[in-house]
C-alpha cells in the first residue's frame, strides 16, 4: 500500500511539473514574424479600458 501511494505522488509531482513547464512556454505573441515570449509576472497586472464606454454605459457609434 505504501509503495502504491509513494508511486501516485511521484506521478502526480512529475506531471505537475510537465504541465507547469507546458504553461510557461506556451505564453507569447508574433511580432511580425518573430514569436516574443512573455515571462509572466505575480506582481503587477495589465488594464485594457474600452474607451466606447462612459459611466457604464457603451456609447454607440
Amino acid at each position: 500500500m505504501k509503495k502504491i501511494v509513494l508511486y501516485l505522488l511521484a506521478l502526480s509531482g512529475v506531471l505537475l511539473l510537465q504541465i507547469q513547464a507546458v504553461r510557461a512556454e506556451s505564453v507569447f505573441y508574433y511580432y511580425g514574424d518573430e514569436k516574443i515570449y512573455v515571462e509572466e509576472r505575480a506582481d503587477m497586472i495589465f488594464l485594457l479600458f474600452d474607451t466606447a464606454v462612459v459611466n457604464g454605459e457603451k456609447i454607440e457609434d
